[in-house]
């Protein structure tokens, strides 16, 4: 079952912290609850505090048939809280809820243009980076 933060002003941490669990694939069949750094965000990015984070059958598959390299860390669909704005961030304010959309558009090609960001066009940045959502924080790209 999900969980949910009923006042996500309040977990705003006051200094972030150095570092985080995170769920690590390291191999076929093989996750692992591992301490890891907190990302850096850098202009335009922002720190979500990952309060749900679902996992898709096509990870599960990714797990058990070890179609990727490890050490990865999985999960795409995911919501929480801004902890933190990057230079230039100003669509979001800290404490704000968001849902993080698990494909990464270009917001440049046919598709995107179109307004169509899930048929995900030739220009995609990425899907699956290598810092997947089965963890604490999480940096992104600062959309609208």
């Amino acid at each position: 079952m999900a969980t949910q933060i009923s006042s996500p002003e309040l977990d705003i941490p006051r200094q972030l912290p150095a570092t985080m669990r995170a769920v690590v694939y390291r191999g076929i069949n093989d996750m692992r609850i591992e301490t890891v750094p907190v990302p850096e965000i850098g202009p335009g990015e922002i720190l979500v505090k990952i309060a749900t984070c679902g996992i898709c059958g096509t990870d599960l598959k990714k797990v058990h048939y070890g179609s990727h390299t490890a050490p990865r860390i999985f999960g795409h669909e995911m919501s929480g809280t801004v902890v933190a704005r990057g230079e230039g961030v100003t669509q979001f304010a800290l404490g704000e809820r968001v849902v993080v959309h698990h494909h990464v558009p270009c917001y440049e090609c046919y598709y995107c243009r179109k307004g169509t960001l899930r048929a995900l066009g030739r220009r995609v940045r990425g899907v699956h980076p290598r810092d997947g959502f089965r963890c604490e924080q999480r940096r992104r790209r600062a959309h609208p």
